[in-house]
């Protein structure tokens, strides 16, 4: 049974992992601006994107669920060394390469997440893996709408959106440290966060 001050140390992980919402909605900001500004080339921003994600796997893998993982699942140990390797696959210099790389990615990390959430201990360290997923695959859809549009330009509505989306952030980071609790934490932070990602994700699409 969880105890009174292991529900206060999730809580208190569970609001940095929410306070990250606020860093993945800037850094995809950034990103489109970037490409709007053309300050930015598809094809290295990929390979930035690849690599920050592949640290974040390494890091996953270090945790107490990565451990686990390793030392009870062959197949997912198996994925995250193919996710590993498909992650380091070189630049992708068309359109082409790109859809080909990022189709072959999130197949292997669909996968892992499909045995990751089997795991049901350790929920903390799932919940930041997801998270890392969904920034990940936010940011690979807007490097996917750079490689097809030949004009990239940052629409009203995506300003505003993007706006929308800071606001619900910060609302969501508020309402965690004043309602969260060992009970009702863990439901209030993924119905919170799973509607900002669905804000995000529909953000990218105005562009």
């Amino acid at each position: 049974m969880e105890t009174k001050e292991t529900g206060r140390t999730d809580a208190t992980l569970l609001i940095k992992i929410a306070d990250k919402l606020l860093e993945a909605q800037q850094e995809i900001d950034e990103l489109v601006l970037r490409f709007a500004l053309g300050k930015a080339e598809a094809g290295e921003k990929f390979e930035e994107t690849k690599k920050e994600f592949s640290n974040r796997v390494s890091e996953f893998r270090r945790t107490n669920l990565g451990s686990q993982v390793a030392s009870t699942s062959q197949s997912l140990k198996g994925l995250l060394d193919e996710l590993e390797v498909q992650l380091n696959l070189g630049k992708a210099d068309s359109k082409d390469m790109f859809e080909e790389q990022r189709e072959k990615i999130e197949e292997v990390i669909d996968k892992i997440w499909t045995e990751v959430k089997k795991f049901k201990n350790e929920t903390l360290d799932r919940e930041h893996l997801e998270h890392e997923i969904e920034k990940f695959k936010l940011k690979l859809e807007v490097l996917r709408l750079r490689f097809e549009l030949k004009k990239f330009e940052v629409s009203d509505s995506f300003k505003e959106s993007m706006q929308e989306a800071k606001k619900s952030i910060e609302q969501t980071s508020s309402k965690l440290k004043e309602k969260i609790s060992p009970d009702t934490g863990l439901s209030l932070f993924r119905k919170e966060v799973n509607t900002i990602y669905k804000h995000l994700r529909k953000t990218i699409e105005s562009i």
